[in-house]
């Protein structure tokens, strides 16, 4: 509980500093937030089992049927907007208590108009952060949350130095971001490395463009580190091997709005982005990784193999009128990993697929207040391969209704 009330006390001091002072400083100060809450219906295939033991995959396979009926913890938030002259501050929490403590910060950052840009230090969302997708579960449920290719990454806002430039067509924004929240790397004996060092920060930028109807979003990412392996020979030498891996990913997506309809598209590409850009949710089912292995056979780690990723998702919507909206959606990611020499194999290659649609309905029932009755599936594929022979890894169909209220 104490740890619940360190967030709110902060939360609460700052507004105390700054309201007596608003009418001398011209401060503003603005509240804000919403809940949502979610009810649906999750039925999942775990991936296929071999009950008889022969060695081969076969039909068996387990199936899961929950019911969901929660606050959405992750997405229900509360705000506080701080202006005074060419300052802006900002801090949002939200109830969630993954990590034991009773709320969590989303955003915390304050920035400063300095004429021809914007610079900001704090916590707040990644430039590389652009979705098309209209799905009410892309936020909520963790096994959708980037698995349908859509141009958003797992980890969505964290530490950074930004410099934002506006221009009359769109605007200009890259960041340096806090490298130390890259995936821990194992290697093909399923240990973790010793050390992870870290030179530089997380590059990103983005640039939008608008035109009318039609809106572009270009980005892009690279970070690098280097995984460290402390006496990799098991003797009594302190020694130590080092492996440096990259991460980068380039992106585009577009809308074009046509009266009540609209259409985007998006698609981006990289290498190792489940590594060094946390652009995945750490699920066995849906994520290679780049392996670190022992090519010669002698006991040593002496290299990286790397993955190619790509993704590419689409969204249509429709506006019936002022309180009905359609929406349905979709795309895929790939990724694909040469493991040759790996346990004495040559030429294997590892893929992983993974499918999603969806179809909603926004409905407004009042100013402020939705509810979105959604349907959609995840397939994970059958793309990784064992001894030649593909694994069907199931899949997840969910159901039901997403509320939210603006207050």
């Amino acid at each position: 509980m104490r740890k619940a009330l360190i967030p709110l006390m902060a939360l609460a001091f700052v507004a105390a500093a700054v309201l007596p002072a608003a009418g001398a400083e011209k401060s503003e100060v603005s509240f804000g937030g919403f809940v949502a809450f979610e009810t649906w219906v999750i039925d999942e295939d775990e991936a296929m089992l071999d009950t008889d033991g022969d060695g081969s995959w076969d039909d068996g396979r387990y199936d899961d049927t929950d019911t969901l009926w929660t606050l959405d913890s992750s997405g229900s938030r509360f705000n506080v907007t701080f202006k005074r002259e060419n300052f802006k501050g900002f801090v949002e929490l939200r109830p969630r208590n993954d990590q034991g403590d009773m709320v969590q910060v989303r955003h915390w950052y304050a920035e400063w108009n300095f004429g021809p840009g914007f610079l900001l230090i704090g916590q707040t969302t990644r430039p590389v952060y652009n979705p098309i997708s209209s799905s009410a579960a892309q936020d909520t449920l963790d096994f959708v949350m980037t698995y349908g290719g859509d141009t958003r990454p797992d980890t969505t806002r964290m530490p950074m130095i930004r410099l934002r430039f506006p221009f009359s067509a769109g605007q200009f924004q890259m960041a340096f971001v806090d490298p130390a929240a890259g995936n821990n790397i194992r290697n093909e004996f399923g240990t973790a490395e010793d050390d992870r060092d870290m030179t530089l920060p997380m590059l990103e930028a983005d640039l939008n463009l608008n035109f009318g109807p039609v809106s572009l979003n270009a980005f892009g990412g690279w970070h690098e580190y280097e995984e460290v392996y402390r006496n990799p020979d098991g003797d009594n030498t302190l020694d130590e091997t080092g492996f440096d891996i990259e991460s980068w990913i380039v992106g585009v997506n577009g809308k074009f709005v046509a009266g009540p309809f609209t259409l985007a598209l998006g698609g981006w590409t990289g290498e190792n982005v489940a590594a060094g850009l946390r652009w995945f949710i750490a699920d066995d089912r849906t994520i290679l990784q780049p392996m670190i292995f022992d090519g010669n056979g002698d006991g040593l780690l002496d290299g990286v193999h790397d993955t190619d990723d790509w993704g590419a998702c689409i969204d249509v919507s429709f506006k019936l009128n002022d309180r009905v909206r359609f929406a349905a959606g979709g795309g895929t990611i790939e990724q694909d990993r040469s493991d040759d020499q790996i346990g004495g194999t040559n030429g294997d290659e590892l893929e992983n697929e993974c499918t999603r649609w969806f179809v909603n309905s926004t409905i407004t029932v009042a100013e402020g207040f939705t509810i979105t009755p959604e349907i959609g599936e995840v397939d994970y594929g059958t793309s990784i391969m064992d001894g030649g022979e593909p694994l069907d890894q199931g899949d997840v169909l969910y159901y039901g209704i997403f509320w939210k209220m603006v207050f």
